[in-house]
Parts: structure tokens; C-alpha cells; sequence
């Protein structure tokens, strides 16, 4: 899943170029993402990995983690912000191509209801 990146380092991102907070929802370690979110700010939270480009809630439509979402949107992360790569995908794009069909329906409503 992650590629060694030449590009330059950057001190909140590890070799695999994600943060500590990225690696938390990608492992779906909610206590590790609750401390997270506790010492980040706003910036930190919408700042994408640097080999996907994902932000916090793109990975979390990644691996259909409705639970890791629901912490991210009560942190304010962004419903529809979109990746910073190619195709610019939205964290509700990124769960139809996995097929998380729950994660779809929870995350409309907060798109809609926000």
C-alpha cells in the first residue's frame, strides 16, 4: 500500500509519507486517533499523506472506518474535501470504489446534515 517516497521529508510524516494520525485511522486504533485528535489543529487534520494524497478521512473510506469517521467530523475534518492527487477524490468516492456501502450512507448524511 505505501511507497517509499524520494521527495523531501517532512518532520509530521513518516517514511511511508503519513502522520501519526493517518496511521492511527489506518489501523482503525481508535485510542491512538483519540489522542491525536486531541493535540491536532485544524491545518493538521485536512493535511494530506504525501503519496496518495489522502486526508484523515479518505483513509478512513479507505478501510469503511465509520467509527474513525464519526471522531474526524466531531474534529471538524472536511465531509467532501478532496485528495490531493489526479483524480481528486472526495472521501465518499474513495468508499464507492471499495464498496463500503455502510460507510456510503453514513457518510451522505453528514454531507447533507452538516
Amino acid at each position: 500500500m505505501f511507497s517509499r517516497s524520494t521527495k523531501k521529508s517532512d518532520p509530521e510524516l513518516d517514511e511511508d509519507g503519513v502522520s501519526t494520525l493517518h496511521r492511527a485511522v489506518i489501523v482503525g486504533d481508535q485510542t491512538e486517533l483519540k489522542a491525536c485528535l486531541a493535540k491536532t489543529t485544524p491545518a493538521q487534520l485536512e493535511k494530506p499523506s504525501r503519496n496518495e494524497g489522502y486526508h484523515a478521512l479518505h483513509w478512513a473510506a479507505l478501510k469503511g472506518g465509520v467509527s474513525s469517521a464519526t471522531l474526524l467530523i466531531e474534529a471538524k475534518a472536511i465531509v467532501d474535501a478532496r485528495a490531493n492527487s489526479a483524480l481528486g477524490e472526495t472521501p465518499l468516492m474513495v468508499a464507492a470504489t471499495e464498496g463500503h456501502h455502510g460507510y456510503i450512507m453514513w457518510i451522505s448524511h453528514h454531507a447533507i446534515y452538516r
